[in-house]
């Protein structure tokens, strides 16, 4: 399914009871997918919507213990079965599986499926015979509804867990310790809305085109560098809203960074600096800015090479001019060469480029990429690993 299609089926959940399947999943990181980190893949069709019940089933009676036909009453003690339900899963899993705000509803990123009424369900978090699997959970900043008069929500910008249900032309919201109210669908759309990840194609800008220079001035201007300082670029990614930036001065290759950028009144600003620094930079962002496309973070994770990378490099030059890989005179001097403690990508004068592996007998096999893509994927075919330190290798 396409990616745009994926998403307006996501959000039918405002106009349609059957809301709880219409959420999509960000794209599986398969090995090739780090090698091929200049094309994203689409995300995956989204879930089939779950079978509604019979407003006055035994299962629907049984989970409520009336008639689910008796109006706000019954909706709210609903709402704050699940959302006890919600605490119950929260208490069990948050140091354990990262949590992220996707499309506005709880995500569970580290076993890739949301929380919904059936997952809650399916780990005992919430009686089985509950029948309402129409509520929808929500994960988003109590400051979005705090404005509404209607609701019973203090403010707030640390992603708090919400359940909510349509009904009819309005919606029950409500968390675990506040009661909340009642919205205009139209209203709560507008607001959920606000959490849409989709901002346009996500591309790789054309090397000194417009949007690749627009985004550079915006590192330069949060390094408070000048513009005519140049940068060494690992990884560029940008949907017209935000960008991702790896990159590293030209004279300290071994001191890579990551910032975050958001497009305003056309100027690319630095939102989210020095995320090389974070060790969890998908939750940092994702409860920063709930709307921003995580899928455009490179597969990496710069925090786990802080102590990896060396800009020691001369024993390897040496072994390499010993053994004929080099000639002295003609390939020198070196113009490039960024290392984790596993993995060397180098650049000469002459032009030759190798990727270098230390391997298990302790020793630097070389390889000669013809390009960025065919490095990486020595990389992956070396280490046997699905996620590889691309970053050293220059675009």
């Amino acid at each position: 399914m396409k990616r745009k299609l994926a998403i307006a089926v996501c959000f039918l959940f405002v106009v349609s009871s059957a809301c709880i399947g219409c959420k999509r999943k960000p794209a599986d990181k398969e090995p090739e997918a780090t090698a091929a980190v200049i094309q994203t893949e689409q995300p995956t069709a989204p879930e089939p919507a779950a079978p509604e019940p019979e407003a006055n089933s035994p299962d629907t009676q049984a989970s409520t213990g009336e008639s689910a036909t008796n109006g706000a009453d019954d909706i709210d003690r609903q709402l704050e079965k699940v959302n006890d339900a919600c605490e119950v899963y929260l208490a069990k899993n948050k140091e354990t599986t990262t949590l992220l705000s996707l499309f506005s509803f709880l995500y569970d990123d580290t076993n890739q499926k949301y929380i919904d009424v059936k997952e809650l369900k399916a780990q005992g978090c919430l009686r089985r015979d509950f029948a309402n699997e129409d509520i929808m959970v929500l994960y988003m900043k109590p400051s979005e509804f705090a404005s509404y008069n209607e609701l019973n929500v203090t403010k707030g910008d640390e992603l708090t867990v919400f359940c909510a249900v349509e009904t009819g032309d309005t919606v029950r919201i409500r968390n675990y310790q506040e009661e909340g109210g009642t919205l205009p669908l139209s209203e709560f759309k507008k607001v959920v809305l606000s959490y849409n990840q989709v901002h346009g194609d996500i591309v790789t800008p054309e090397k000194d085109g417009p949007d690749y220079n627009a985004i550079l001035k915006g590192v330069h201007d949060f390094e408070n560098k000048s513009n005519t300082r140049k940068y060494s670029i690992r990884y560029m990614r940008q949907d017209g809203t935000y960008a991702v930036v790896v990159f590293s001065d030209e004279k300290n290759v071994s001191e890579v960074k990551e910032h975050i950028l958001k497009k305003k009144n056309d100027v690319w600003e630095v939102v989210s600096g020095n995320l090389q620094d974070s060790e969890s930079s998908r939750t940092e962002i994702n409860a920063q800015y709930p709307d921003f496309d995580i899928t455009m973070l490179p597969p990496y994770d710069l925090s786990k090479y802080r102590d990896k990378l060396s800009p020691d490099s001369d024993a390897i030059i040496n072994a390499m001019l010993s053994s004929g890989l080099l000639i002295e005179k003609s390939d020198l001097p070196v113009t490039y060469c960024c290392r984790t403690d596993q993995f060397l990508y180098v650049t000469f004068e002459s032009g030759k480029k190798f990727l270098g592996f230390f391997n298990k007998d302790g020793v630097w096999d070389f390889y000669p990429p013809k390009d960025y893509e065919e490095a990486v994927k020595y990389m992956l075919k070396l280490s046997g690993e699905k996620i590889v330190p691309a970053f050293i290798i220059p675009l």
